[in-house]
Formats: structure tokens, C-alpha cells, sequence
């Protein structure tokens, strides 16, 4: 209880979503339960927690900026990307570079200097009203269904009348309520997975305890070995079911070693050098799975980040930095050049590298190049950052 509430106090925004999705029981309790202390008492947690985040981020304006730049980079990584050429007119009236879009979007952002939240904020202010939200019903549910989750969602929900009857029209009108929230996704055009599946999951942890209070079983169900036979079915079925979506989705991942032994080479032998990895996939195939129940501190690798994730210019990037003697840790870009201990594991491939070259040229006029330190795979090798034209 107390990690939740921590948890809450910490992203207070989930406590409005989880509001708006129990709105419906709590409307019961107090109507139809009498539970007026209860409810009166859980107001006035929500409302603590919100005073205690609001007073802790105003006496910490490093929080402050660090929120309004993670609502300003979510914004713009969840919703539709925005078309350069479609916007370039207003970008070039804010100064804003096709490079500077580019960086922004794709996890490029670790040089608040040049990338910063003015930046972020006259990128997000070319959007307009259609590019924010959407309301073509059509496309909508042709989405919907394309959502193998949001499908099953629904598949569920009508199996469940298929089975089970209300008693009354408030079991009719409940499982709207999630439906309702998914809806407001698509026309806020930010169906992403970590928004609905909290949805999915938190509502049916409601509605799966309030349940008999709201529905009956049907007839056909009130005889034991019919009632067991399809819980059977829905067992085999729903493990046919999580199998294949094993198969389509990244974030079902299979408990296995997946390091890649040249990369975690890499790493151990740079021990005392941070190494600046080019995508967070390849920073995760450089160690061993640590997917299991026992603690394994000996195999943690400390020396490694990227040029942007969830965990950039948070306390524990910051002691990284530290760590490493870092110069400047809000500007690793510039605290890299010309440094022995900052290393990057790169392909040249990835178009990283130029944009690398046009940030330190559009913002500070500024010629850099990468030179190679080793040659690691076919397409990885480490470089460092070097002043000059290169050759």
C-alpha cells in the first residue's frame, strides 16, 4: 500500500485516469452501499497526494523543468510525427531546423543547450486542431480491430453477457465505461500500450469484483459440469491467445539470454570509459538476461546509457555522469568531445552520427566528427568524438 501510494504521489496523473474509470462504482457505493465515510476518506488521500507532489516539485525547480520536459517529449513521441515539410514555413519563422525535428522525435536529446523545452514547446505548437485529434469514426474502428488487445478486450466483454445476465440496466451500461476511455485515445490519437492496457487491466479488476452484485449466471451455466466445461475452453483458448501474441508483440518478451557476446565484450573491456550506446536494444543485448527471481548485482553493468531514454536527466543519469566525470551532464554531446572516458557504440548506418554533426553545427557553429576507436561487428564499432572536419 504504502509503494502505491508513493508510486501515486509520483505520477499523480494516473489517479485522474484511475477516477474517471471507477467513476460508475463509486456512484454505487455511495447510492446504493451508503458508504459515505469511505468515500470521503479516499477523496481526501487523492487530494494529499496531490498537494504533497505540488509542494515537493515547487521547492525543486530542476522537477519541475525535468516534468515539463518529459510531458513535452511524450507529447511529441506518442502522438502522430509531425511532417517537416508540411510545417517547414512556421518551423523556419521559429528556427526550427529539419535536424532539430528529427533529433527531438527519434532519442536524440541528451544536449539540453540546443535541445531544450523552448525548443520542444514552438516544435509542438505547429500541430494543429486536426493533427491533435482525430474523428473519423471509419478509421477509428478499422484501428480497433487491427489492435489484436483491443479486439480481445472486446471479445471478452460480450462472451461475458453471452454467460452471464443483469440484473439490472446499470450491468448494461458498465462495461461502456472502458470503452468510453479507449474512444477518447483514438480521437486524442494516442493509442499507446502502457495508456490502454492499464485501462483494460484496472477495470477488470473492478468490474470482476463488483460483478455479483451487478449480473446473474444464465440458466444454461447454473449446471456445474456445462459451467466448468467452458471455463475449460476459455482457459485453452486464452493460452492459445497470450502464445500468439507472444509472437507479434516486443513487450512479451521470452526469458532468455539474448546478449550478444561481441557487445558485452565491449563493455567490460571499456570498464572505466562510458560508453554512449545508439539505441537502447542494443544497450540491453550488451548484458546477460537478468529476467529471473534471484538478484544478480554481480553481472549489473554501470557504465553504459544512450543519447536519450525514460531515464535521461533523471538522479541516476546524473550520478552516471558524475560517476564518469562528465563535465556538463545536461550536454553530454559537448562534454564528449575530445574526451578519452566517453566513448559511442554506434553504426554508421543508423544516421546518428550526422545528426550528431548537424546539432553542433546549426547551435554552435561547430565542426565534429567521429573517429574510430575499434571495429567490433560488421555494423558496430566505437568511436569518439573529435573537433574538426574529420577526414
Amino acid at each position: 500500500m504504502l509503494l502505491s501510494l508513493i508510486g501515486l504521489s509520483i505520477r499523480p496523473q494516473i489517479i485522474a485516469s484511475l477516477l474517471l474509470l471507477i467513476i460508475p462504482f463509486l456512484v454505487f457505493e455511495v447510492i446504493k452501499g451508503k458508504k459515505k465515510k469511505e468515500l470521503f476518506l479516499l477523496s481526501a488521500v487523492i487530494l494529499l497526494i496531490f498537494a504533497s507532489n505540488k509542494v515537493y516539485t515547487l521547492t525543486k525547480p530542476d522537477v519541475q523543468e525535468y516534468l515539463t520536459w518529459n510531458t513535452l517529449s511524450t507529447n511529441l513521441r506518442d502522438f502522430p510525427a509531425i511532417d517537416y515539410e508540411k510545417h517547414a514555413k512556421e518551423f523556419q519563422e521559429l528556427g526550427v531546423s529539419e535536424n532539430d525535428l528529427s533529433t527531438s522525435t527519434y532519442w536524440l536529446f541528451a544536449e539540453k543547450d540546443a535541445l531544450n523545452n523552448e525548443l520542444l514547446t514552438k516544435i509542438q505548437s505547429v500541430r494543429s486542431f486536426s493533427e491533435k485529434y482525430s474523428f473519423n469514426v471509419l478509421q477509428m474502428i478499422s484501428d480497433y480491430f487491427q489492435n489484436i488487445i483491443l479486439t480481445s478486450f472486446l471479445i471478452v466483454m460480450i462472451g461475458w453477457f453471452l454467460f452471464f445476465k443483469p440484473k439490472k440496466f446499470y450491468g448494461w451500461v458498465l462495461p461502456l465505461v472502458p470503452f468510453a476511455l479507449i474512444g477518447a485515445l483514438f480521437v486524442r490519437q494516442r493509442v499507446v500500450e502502457r495508456v490502454y492496457i492499464p485501462i483494460i487491466v484496472s477495470f477488470l479488476i473492478f468490474f470482476v469484483y463488483y460483478a455479483p452484485l451487478f449480473y446473474n449466471k444464465r440458466k444454461l451455466l447454473k449446471k456445474r459440469g456445462i459451467f466448468y466445461s467452458l471455463q475449460l475452453v476459455g482457459m485453452l483458448a486464452s493460452m492459445i491467445w497470450v502464445n500468439s501474441v507472444g509472437q507479434e508483440l516486443y513487450w512479451f518478451p521470452i526469458i532468455q539470454s539474448s546478449m550478444v557476446s561481441e557487445y558485452h565484450d565491449v563493455v567490460e573491456k571499456h570498464s572505466d570509459k562510458l560508453l554512449v550506446f545508439g539505441g537502447y536494444g542494443t544497450l540491453v543485448n550488451s548484458q546477460p538476461s537478468l529476467a529471473t527471481i534471484r538478484r544478480k548485482p554481480d553481472q549489473l553493468i554501470e557504465n553504459t546509457t544512450t543519447l536519450g531514454n525514460w531515464q535521461t536527466f533523471s538522479p541516476h543519469y546524473y550520478q552516471l555522469m558524475k560517476k564518469y566525470n562528465v563535465e556538463d551532464p545536461s550536454n553530454l554531446l559537448s562534454s564528449a568531445i575530445d574526451k578519452e572516458n566517453i566513448l559511442f557504440f554506434w553504426s554508421p548506418s543508423s544516421g546518428n552520427m550526422d545528426r550528431v554533426k548537424k546539432i553542433m553545427k546549426e547551435h554552435y557553429q561547430k565542426d565534429v566528427y567521429f573517429e574510430e576507436v575499434e571495429a567490433v561487428t560488421s555494423d558496430l564499432n566505437l568511436y569518439r568524438l573529435r573537433t574538426g572536419e574529420g577526414r
